[in-house]
């Protein structure tokens, strides 16, 4: 009879790596009327408006949601945030901590949290709010989509450093790897006359477009990155002006010939020589570790042991060579693109004691053979 302690190894393979979901967003803000601090999934503009409001005069939230669903996206989960004083006031940082505490409890998964623009929210309120959420994208491997300031009207705003409204104060206490901003705002018909609107929520509707069609490592950038649904951009921007704006982490949308587009794919960490200043490189971080995170939790009902290492890398090097051939990674061979490292190197004997196995993914997002590297650890069962 086998000791209790020893674990028995399974017949079969392990089952093989799934890709997570990579566009599943998330919308806070307030509305007229619906559920409080409760994530509703809308599949069009019309679940907004049966459960929240109509486009209003005061807030960028129902404008957000249905440019989300005009430029492509599908599903999303709207969380109407109101102030806990006064439900006529503007919601305050602690009344979106209250929303974002809501989503850790119903909402635990998603990909993309986007925050339109109220008029009641002072600027350092709302760095705030930007602050607490993307400390909370960065916790929960998700991302930010920030809209500019709508004081901004062009490069001198952006560059200002005494301002509170400029970039450099815009970026304190960020997440930076976990944020992009998008400037300017995009003006929308409504009723004869052209309202201002933040860009982010057409921004979640094209990379989710980007997404099902290009995959989630391409840049949303690009003549083919159309904003549709808009009369125009609030300020034009020029080509050098998207330079400049991306040497300060901020994305630009351009009007070409053929269309009004987006034209920039920086994070706001995009001032710095980070791995991290490119979107599609930290997106496909992101979706690379949760896939293989989530795929490998059968590691739990196995012996720590050789076999069980082995099987590991055999797993997740399926997983990363079909992302490979699709176009993901850089790399004309195999080795250039990925590598997967699990044995007593990485596994220790210390970690053998604590029923933990520990391997390494590195892979090449942007260049061959410079490898980005991430570390999981995972409990699994006891040595036999």
């Amino acid at each position: 009879m086998p000791d209790e302690e020893t674990v028995p190894r399974r017949s079969a393979g392990p089952p093989p790596i799934k890709g997570v979901e990579t566009s599943a967003t998330v919308f806070i803000g307030r509305a007229e009327k619906g559920p409080l601090n409760t994530p509703v999934q809308c599949l069009g503009p019309e679940g907004f408006d049966d459960n929240f409001t109509k486009v209003g005069p005061f807030f960028d939230l129902a404008r957000a949601v249905r440019l989300f669903f005009t430029n492509g996206g599908r599903k999303c989960h709207v969380v109407r945030v109101a102030s806990r004083e006064d439900p006529n006031a503007a919601p305050t940082a602690n009344d979106y901590r209250d929303a974002l505490d809501s989503l850790a409890i119903e909402l635990p998964d998603f990909n993309l949290m986007a925050i339109p623009h109220d008029p009641g929210v002072d600027n350092a309120t709302r760095r705030e709010i930007h602050r607490l959420a993307s400390k909370y994208c960065r916790e929960r491997r998700a991302f930010l989509l920030v809209d500019a300031p709508p004081e901004w009207a062009g490069l001198v705003d952006v560059e200002d450093t005494w301002s509170d409204l400029g970039v450099a104060r815009q970026r304190e206490g960020l997440a930076l790897e976990s944020s992009a901003m998008f400037y300017p705002r995009v003006l929308v018909e409504e009723e004869g006359q052209e309202v201002p609107v933040g860009p982010s929520g057409a921004i979640a509707g094209l990379i989710s477009r980007f997404d099902r069609k290009k995959g989630m490592w391409t840049p949303p950038a690009g003549r083919e990155a159309t904003i549709l649904g808009i009369s125009r951009l609030e300020h034009e921007t020029t080509e050098d002006d998207a330079t400049k704006f991306a040497n300060e982490g901020v994305c630009v949308l351009r009007t070409i010939p053929e269309a009004i587009v987006s034209w920039g794919a920086r994070t706001m960490a995009g001032h710095t020589a980070s791995w991290w200043k490119f979107i599609p490189v930290r997106r496909l971080a992101i979706f690379i570790e949760r896939s293989i995170q989530d795929g490998t939790t059968w590691v739990a009902n196995e012996p720590n042991d050789p076999l069980m290492w082995q099987a590991v890398q055999k797993n997740v090097n399926e997983f990363l060579y079909k992302i490979w051939k699709v176009g993901a990674l850089e790399g004309a061979f195999k080795a250039e693109a990925f590598f997967v490292r699990c044995d007593d190197t990485t596994t220790t004997p210390d970690l053998i004691e604590l029923n933990m196995v520990r391997f390494h993914v590195g892979f090449a997002p942007v260049r061959p053979e410079e490898f980005m590297v991430l570390e999981f650890t995972q409990p699994c069962g006891r040595v036999m």
